[in-house]
């Protein structure tokens, strides 16, 4: 990955520390990465994790540093080319055209955070997320709650309700500030 640079180093970080805090939790047999983007902690999953059968990374359009990072990894570990399968696709349409078994989002965008979460408590799967662009136009918080606590815990407090309220037991996990400011990690599994 660094000899390719196909993915800023910030980023390469910050998916190996989102892949450490989450890798126990959500690995399965099936796993679906949504709006992953590069898809990096997908790829990682492939790469390390054994029971990983199948890693489905789903993106509205697969940037070519996706790829890039995925030849990259095979020079290192050619299984995950056949483990790791790219489709451009709608979050809308994920449930209905791949199987999974967990859910890894990292950096699902605002309200895309929470569409991962209802698909996730749809299919009744382990789900690792780690929110980021907040805001008051799409937080499904309380009022009151964004007031007192502001609208990033309130929003991920109104998250883990409704995750513990389908009847999963909830974590919440961090990876360095320095990495990133949007550093927490929700992990939610039945």
């Amino acid at each position: 990955l660094a000899r390719s640079r196909c993915i800023p180093i910030k980023e390469v970080v910050e998916s190996f520390e989102v892949f450490e805090v989450v890798r126990r939790d959500i690995r399965s047999r099936l796993l679906v990465d949504l709006c992953c983007g590069h898809g990096l902690v997908g790829m990682l999953m492939a790469a390390f994790e054994r029971s990983v059968e199948a890693v489905h990374l789903c993106d509205r359009k697969i940037p070519a540093s996706s790829v890039s990072a995925l030849v990259a990894m095979a020079t290192v570990a050619p299984w995950v080319t056949d483990k790791v399968h790219h489709h451009a696709t709608k979050l809308d349409y994920v449930g209905e055209q791949i199987s999974f078994t967990s859910v890894l989002a990292t950096h699902a965008c605002g309200r895309l955070t929470d569409q991962s979460i209802d698909l996730a408590i749809d299919k009744g799967c382990a789900i690792a997320v780690t929110p980021c662009c907040y805001t008051k136009r799409t937080s499904k918080a309380p009022t009151v709650l964004q007031r007192e606590l502001g609208l990033e815990i309130a929003s991920d407090t109104e998250r883990t309700m409704r995750l513990h309220q389908a009847g999963y037991t909830v974590k919440w996990k961090s990876i360095p500030e320095v990495i990133t400011p949007m550093n927490r990690v929700i992990i939610a599994t039945r």
